[in-house]
């Protein structure tokens, strides 16, 4: 990969309230194109926090597995 690429992280999460934004953090915003956030039914905050994160977020109603 060149130094100048960019990428789209695709993340799935469950629940992830509590991990969501540090791992948001360790992701470089510079070569960073597009982060979307998969959630699988959470029922913790994962969403609300994601929308706070700039995220393209997919939403599954209730977990899929």
């Amino acid at each position: 990969m060149s130094e100048d690429s960019r990428v789209v992280v695709v993340m799935p999460a469950s629940n992830a309230a509590e991990t969501l934004s540090d791992t948001c953090k360790r992701i470089s915003p510079d070569r960073l194109e597009k982060g979307i956030l998969v959630d699988d039914g959470s029922i913790d905050g994962t969403v609300s926090g994601a929308s706070e994160l700039d995220l393209e977020l997919i939403v599954h109603p209730q977990n899929a597995g």
